[in-house]
């Protein structure tokens, strides 16, 4: 995410803070603080921010309106469930929805494609950034309802996985047709998922999982994104299939506002551990490379 919203590799950050930093606040900064919202809003747009649950992009102190659901953070909520709830009866917990985090998440995606189906009717030229934060753990059913934890425990993970998955298709696609029809211009729209779902062995290791360790099946489940844009007007040849993240808004930027930006070599890095993340390493070749733009 710093990398496409700032247009560059992150090859700056182990140069200045070393390699085995440990704190996330420097990438975290880059997310609120990006160049592609600096750029758009010295253009006249106005930057609406529609954050999610987790605390980095839950608002942007540098957006001109932040949307968000109006829930205590999840990290206060299960807080609260674990040490009110958990020793008495875990289904006790489980069945107080406003302390149940996941019931929070589910609420909170809902009201995010709701408000974002709002925002037609604002007037004037906008960037909206929507981070639509989905857990490892599924929240919805196939038909958008609410999944307990007891149908979670009772069902195969790739059943609910998939299940989850169709509902957020069939959410977006009623979103961006929402979107075409109802603005007042042709909206610039990008789907682009951050990372794709943690390998099991992932699940259980997280903070020591070593990347460097990793399967070539393991790393192309993690690093395999959705990145669909609709751009009104551009001729389809400007896209190719394998355009990275860190050319996203170098490819906006040229073909809308006429930008001096070249695009960038598309590499895949990977990080050795959460605990270091500034240690990157290419993947590209061990995922089998990516798509190149036609000559």
């Amino acid at each position: 995410m710093a990398s496409s919203l700032n247009m560059e590799f992150l090859d700056a950050l182990p140069e200045r803070y070393g390699k085995n930093l440990s704190d996330w606040e420097p990438l975290y900064s880059l997310i609120r603080d990006h160049k592609i919202g600096r750029f758009l809003q010295s253009m006249g747009y106005t930057y609406v921010h529609v954050g999610s649950w987790w605390w980095p992009t839950r608002s942007n102190p540098n957006a001109g309106m932040n949307i968000h659901y109006l829930a205590p953070p999840l990290t206060l909520m299960d807080l609260v469930y674990d040490n009110v709830f958990g020793p008495f009866h875990h289904d006790l917990g489980r069945s107080v929805s406003i302390l149940n985090s996941r019931f929070q998440q589910w609420k909170q995606l809902n009201y995010e494609f709701e408000r974002l189906s709002q925002l037609p009717r604002m007037r004037g030229p906008m960037l909206v950034f929507a981070h639509i934060l989905t857990p490892d753990d599924p929240v919805f059913r196939r038909d958008g309802s609410f999944v307990t934890a007891e149908e979670i425990f009772s069902l195969r993970y790739e059943e609910i996985y998939r299940n989850q998955l169709e509902a957020l298709n069939q959410k977006l696609e009623r979103l961006v047709d929402r979107l075409k029809s109802d603005s007042s211009a042709p909206p610039i729209i990008v789907l682009q998922s951050g990372e794709g779902p943690s390998p099991f062995r992932y699940r259980d290791e997280e903070e020591d999982f070593l990347w460097e360790r990793a399967t070539v099946s393991e790393i192309r489940e993690k690093t395999g994104i959705l990145n669909a844009y609709h751009l009104p007007g551009v001729d389809a040849k400007d896209l190719y299939p394998g355009i990275t993240p860190v050319n996203t808004f170098r490819l906006i930027l040229k073909v809308y506002f006429g930008a001096n930006l070249e695009l960038l070599p598309d590499r895949v890095f990977a990080q050795v551990s959460d605990r270091a993340p500034y240690s990157f390493f290419d993947i590209t070749d061990r995922i089998g490379g990516v798509g190149k733009p036609e000559q």
